[in-house]
C-alpha cells in the first residue's frame, strides 16, 4: 500500500486500486520468485483490495488532494546529542493551513481501539521524523501526524 500512496495522483482517486495491484504483484513477484503460492497471492490480493476500498470511503482522498504537499517517501537523517544516528522514511511532508511543515506517516492497520491511543505507539517514530525536519529547517515550525489510511483519520502527535 505504501509503494500505492506514494505514486497516487490524488487528483484521481480510484487510480490507487491500480497502483496497489501492480505494487502487490512486484512484491509478490520479488517474494515468491519461481515458486508462487496462489493462496498466497488471493489473501494479498483480498487484503488490498479491502484497504483500497476503504480508503475511497473514507474522507481521505479529498483531505490529500486538498494539501500542499512537500514530498513523499522523503528520506531522513541525522544525529541526535547522544551521537546516534536516526535514519528513516517519511510517508508524506505536506505545508498545512497555518503555513507548518507537516511530517505525516501513514499506517495500513486495521483500528482496534481509539486512533489517539493507537497513535501514541508511534510517538517515538514520529519524533525522530519532527526532529529530523526541525534540524533540516530551523526557521519552520513542523509537527507530526499519524494518517490511518483505511478510515482516512489522522493524528496529531
Amino acid at each position: 500500500m505504501h509503494a500505492a500512496l506514494e505514486r497516487w495522483n490524488l487528483k484521481a482517486h480510484r487510480s490507487i486500486g491500480d497502483l496497489a495491484r501492480r505494487a502487490l504483484d512486484r512484491l509478490l513477484a520479488e517474494e515468491e520468485g519461481d515458486a508462487p503460492d496462489p493462496g498466497l497471492r488471493a489473501r494479498a490480493a483480498a487484503e488490498t483490495g479491502r484497504i483500497v476500498d476503504e480508503i475511497l470511503r473514507s474522507p481521505l482522498p479529498a483531505r490529500l488532494s486538498s494539501l500542499s504537499i512537500l514530498g513523499r517517501e522523503v528520506p531522513l537523517l541525522f544525529k541526535d546529542g547522544q551521537g546516534v544516528t536516526w535514519s528513516g522514511v517519511c510517508d508524506l511532508i505536506y505545508r498545512d493551513e497555518q503555513g507548518r511543515i507537516v511530517a505525516a506517516d501513514y499506517k495500513t492497520e486495521r483500528l482496534e481501539e481509539e486512533p489517539g491511543p493507537a497513535a501514541e505507539r508511534y510517538r517515538a517514530q514520529m519524533q525522530v521524523y519532527v526532529e529530523a525536519l526541525r534540524r533540516a529547517l530551523p526557521d519552520e515550525t513542523v509537527r507530526g501526524e499519524i494518517i490511518f489510511v483505511r478510515p482516512g483519520i489522522s493524528v496529531v502527535l
